[in-house]
């Protein structure tokens, strides 16, 4: 397992067979060393959402043994060009569903708080990169490549026709969500809107514990009252609601939690519900319950 050239020196890290895979090392002579996300647990294939639309569900290690679950989403459009949004690394075996899917022409993080494996998906797949407004500049914001392609709220995604950009409000931090008109209306969403009913590679820490105590395991499709403390700024982010709910949607693939796919909207609906009655915890000023839907 150990292979010599004259560019590179890899150094197998060995670790038991059912263990999560870790990167290799690789040391670069003359360049920077580069050091991906491990691959976590996820679906052993990608799932097709529509015929443009693929999901793989896995999750994101905190550090220690708190994982928490998470959903890249792809979108492939009529020439064979794939858009990804809300990265995830995989196995080489749905790397390669990925490569016989398509070609990875555009990486967008669409939540200030994401990007973890963007970087290698760039590198891998040599695809452009795309961020959204005010992310770059947001002290608090996840690092990534920098780069002067900004996406454009209310326009359409690189390679993704009839989508559309939604920026959220009154948020400390930049978040948003992408509208694809495909399937009925599909709803693919950063942090704002989580589902609460875990994910298939929670870990047990987070899923019996950590989820529980924070908050974040809601038992529904909402906002979680961890969301409304960390992105709170002391206005109310219950605005975005009735927005959100003017769309024509039928599915949302959660960036955390198992997607809805058919009777999405309801099912929101009755999330947001629970918070603006009580039955979860709103955050003061960050939510005031006045925006019913």
């Amino acid at each position: 397992n150990v292979r010599f050239d004259h560019k590179s020196i890899l150094i197998p890290r060995i670790t038991p067979r059912d263990a999560p895979f870790k990167p290799t090392t690789r040391i670069i002579m003359g360049a920077t060393k580069k050091k991906y996300p491990s691959i976590q647990p996820h679906d052993k294939h990608l799932t097709k959402v529509t015929d443009n639309v693929y999901t793989a569900h896995g999750c994101f290690q905190f550090k220690g043994p708190v994982k928490i679950a998470l959903c890249m989403t792809l979108y492939k459009n009529d020439d064979g060009e794939i858009t990804i949004m809300n990265s995830l690394r995989v196995s080489k075996k749905v790397e390669d569903e990925i490569r016989k899917l398509g070609t990875v022409k555009h990486v967008c993080r669409i939540v200030s708080n994401h990007g973890a494996a963007d970087e290698y998906y760039l590198d891998t797949f040599g695809a452009t990169y795309w961020d959204i407004p005010g992310a770059q500049e947001h002290p608090k914001s996840s690092k990534v490549p920098a780069t002067t392609n900004i996406l454009e709220v209310g326009g359409p995604l690189p390679g993704i026709p009839d989508s559309k950009l939604m920026l959220l409000d009154n948020l400390a931090q930049p978040d948003g969500m992408v509208y694809l008109k495909d399937g009925g209306g599909i709803l693919v969403s950063g942090d704002f809107i989580q589902n609460g009913r875990g994910g298939a590679h929670d870990s047990f820490v987070f899923s019996k514990i950590l989820g529980p105590v924070s908050g974040i395991k809601t038992h529904a499709l909402t906002t979680p009252p961890t969301y409304q403390a960390f992105y709170g700024k002391g206005e109310d982010m219950s605005v975005n609601c009735p927005i959100i709910m003017a769309l024509d949607f039928d599915s949302i693939i959660c960036a955390h939690g198992k997607s809805v796919i058919g009777g999405a909207k309801e099912d929101l609906r009755k999330g947001f519900e629970l918070i603006n009655t009580g039955k979860i915890k709103g955050i003061g000023e960050n939510w005031s319950g006045k925006n019913r839907v």
